[in-house]
């Protein structure tokens, strides 16, 4: 009992900081925090794990892509206090960044020399602080850990102004809008807060069973994820969302925390740790079918497909090599931990755990698939 003390408090104790700690040291995602991209019609945004914004030309990104090239050198950076995990547009050139305990708004105009603005804190213990941020007209709403979800005006570029908050059960991760209501993914469900007045008000809440992170909406229907589990809703009755399908990503060979989704009409893009990408056809809602899998697993002594069959029959996981390759699909043997990821038409970008660049090309038809273009010397 005295040994399972000690390795379990030093990790409660680590998940708060002082009162009086004026930025956060670490983040609560899968192993440092998810570090989230963001894009406009000419650059790419990157945060980084050193408290860092990098700003990256696509046009030096796609340069040359018959080959695999390693990534341009960012155009701009700029040094932020704490640890930037979560970012979005507040306004034509301006990024609001969740650094932990405070959000800060930077003016991108100038991407070679992006400038601070402001800074707003949002709490005193990471525990409380940002997971993510998502704006909808003049307000931005933040997922904020167990205080739940926070609500800033900012018509003023320059300042955020307080406009709401609501206590929600649960730990607060992702949200998303639509039609004033935010889906709030609160780590034991989805809740559902009418922010269409001056109060946010709790309409209704689901419990996923799933340890629910991320949620997107497309059309009548909510896309959540989990760690390692894609489900999509239907909204047909807005108070009660009907599951209609899931997937998920459990695999023997990977740690598949998924930290990453975006969604389009078609196509549900999800990603992070060593499984990389996933990409679901969901024109079907209650079938949807894995299309692509880009895998980044590998270690420094390369796993064989026989290996690998010998090891999902040793699980138990089949009978036979006919079984067995099932679990073994075509993959190139890069070793990355994808924290964060964005999609640009054909080209999905990641950055992994070392805060380095990868680019994916994907090609949806005739047959679907994906290759790297993108890799870090």
């Amino acid at each position: 009992m005295n040994r399972l003390l000690l390795i379990v408090l030093p990790f409660l104790i680590s998940d708060r900081c002082p009162a009086e700690a004026p930025y956060a040291a670490r983040t609560f995602g899968p192993l440092s925090g998810k570090r989230q991209l963001q894009q406009d019609g000419q650059h790419l945004y990157c945060l980084t794990k050193a408290g860092q914004l990098r700003i990256f030309s696509k046009a030096a990104l796609r340069a040359g892509m018959k080959e695999i090239k390693p990534p341009p050198k960012p155009v701009g950076a700029l040094k932020l206090n704490g640890v930037p995990e979560t970012l979005e547009w507040t306004g034509p050139k301006t990024l609001c960044i969740g650094t932990g305990n405070h959000l800060a708004l930077v003016d991108v105009s100038q991407p070679a020399n992006p400038k601070l603005i402001t800074e707003h804190q949002i709490a005193k213990r990471e525990i409380e602080g940002a997971s993510e941020v998502r704006a909808k007209g003049k307000f931005l709403y933040v997922a904020a850990r167990i205080q739940g979800l926070l609500r800033f005006d900012v018509s003023d570029p320059k300042r955020l102004v307080p406009a709401g908050a609501i206590k929600l059960r649960g730990f607060s991760y992702g949200v998303d809008l639509k039609d004033g209501t935010a889906a709030v993914a609160t780590g034991i469900g989805i809740a559902f807060v009418d922010v269409s007045g001056k109060e946010l008000i709790l309409k209704s809440a689901v419990d996923t069973v799933r340890n629910t992170e991320m949620v997107r909406y497309s059309g009548s229907h909510l896309i959540s994820c989990s760690k390692h589990y894609t489900t999509v809703w239907s909204l047909k009755d807005p108070g009660q969302p009907e599951e209609l399908s899931e997937v998920s990503t459990m695999d023997p060979f990977y740690f598949t925390h998924l930290c990453a989704m975006h969604v389009t009409r078609d196509h549900i893009f999800v990603g992070g740790g060593e499984g990389g990408l996933y990409l679901y056809d969901w024109r079907a809602p209650k079938s949807p079918r894995l299309i692509v899998q880009y895998s980044f697993w590998g270690t420094k002594k390369r796993l064989t497909p026989e290996k690998k069959m010998g090891y999902v029959k040793a699980l138990g996981l089949a009978r036979n090599d006919k079984e067995a390759r099932k679990f073994i699909t075509e993959r190139e043997n890069n070793y990355i931990i994808g924290m964060g990821m964005a999609v640009d038409g054909a080209y999905v970008y990641f950055v992994d755990w070392h805060d380095k660049l990868w680019g994916l090309e994907v090609e949806l038809s005739p047959s679907p698939t994906a290759r790297c273009v993108v890799r870090p010397e």
